[in-house]
């Protein structure tokens, strides 16, 4: 297979009126009752699989729909590219039903890591306990040959993206505008080979083949605009580990021989590779335990107690 890199970041496109144009994920026989998360359908691809680490952002400044997964439960991953932004307002649903219990935090920091299209940032509270944080990749993967010898390469991931069914339905609050599919990763490129525009890092993609090819899935994906910062998950024993975030389109050749035969690829930022530097975050936004809060709230009482006893 012959790679030839190009890329396009999956940034929405802005019109010239100022009006914002995002397009639908491609997922092949796309069905909204199986690929749609808030149709909250029995049949749904990850169902029974605990998606609530899955955020977005609702209405205001910055524009909704810019895309944060918790990986602690007060701090985010997203894009660089395309963060969510200081301030930004971010709902998370504890369950795939929109009429569900949620939670919506604001971003009070982030940061990007290095030279890669990660961003970390960090929640003015934590969500509750009954949301649950993904876990992340820890491999670290340098090179195309150890990327191959690699748990990642081959493996089916789902990757997350705006829905071809929900976008008119939920416009510009898209909080639940959320589809899955899913894809096998296959391409590895190093530092280098990207446009400058897209950034200075490694990255890892998924071949977006025909029907046909050994490679296809049924519900082969091809990221689009407005992707960008969604989470790349692997189900193992119907727990997901998050292992990148989108982050571009790019293309690739998989001539076997002479002449060109391009396939599209969705690009991601791989986070086995910073998993200690996200650590490091979580680690110094620790969350208070419950015994601590209470041991908090009983001094309180105890000494709001003694003020009122002397004034008497």
């Amino acid at each position: 297979m012959k790679i030839r890199v190009w890329g396009l970041v999956l940034c929405a496109w802005v019109l010239s009126v100022g009006m914002t144009v995002y397009a639908d994920i491609i997922i092949s026989n796309f069905n909204n009752s199986v690929h749609d998360r808030f149709e909250n359908n029995t049949n749904f691809l990850l169902h029974g699989v605990d998606l609530s680490a899955v955020g977005m952002t609702k209405g205001g400044t910055p524009p909704s729909g810019k895309w944060a997964s918790l990986v602690s439960r007060n701090v985010i991953v997203s894009a660089f590219h395309a963060p969510p932004g200081i301030g930004a307002n971010i709902t998370f649903f504890e369950t795939n039903d929109p009429n569900g219990n949620y939670a919506t935090r604001s971003v009070t920091s982030g940061q990007r890591l290095g030279m890669s299209d990660i961003w970390v940032g960090v929640l003015d509270s934590p969500v509750p306990v009954t949301y649950t944080p993904f876990p992340l990749a820890t491999e670290d993967i340098n090179s195309s040959g150890e990327f191959q010898a690699s748990n990642l390469f081959g493996a089916t991931a789902n990757l997350f993206g705006r829905s071809p069914s929900h976008n008119s339905k939920y416009g510009n609050d898209p909080v639940t505008d959320q589809a899955i599919g899913e894809n096998l990763i296959d391409v590895w490129v190093d530092v280098g080979e990207l446009d400058e525009e897209l950034g200075d890092d490694s990255s890892v993609g998924a071949i977006n083949n025909i029907v046909g090819e050994a490679d296809y899935l049924t519900h082969e994906t091809l990221l689009q605009s407005g992707d960008s910062g969604g989470p790349v998950v692997i189900v193992n024993a119907g727990v997901p580990t998050m292992v990148g975030a989108n982050w571009y389109i790019g293309e690739v050749d998989v001539a076997e021989g002479p002449g060109e035969d391009l396939r599209f690829y969705s690009g991601f930022s791989y986070l086995g590779n910073y998993d200690h530097l996200v650590q490091q975050i979580i680690e110094s936004h620790p969350i208070p335990e419950p015994s601590t809060l209470a041991l908090v709230g009983v001094g309180s009482l105890v000494v709001c107690l003694r003020r009122r006893s002397a004034r008497v």
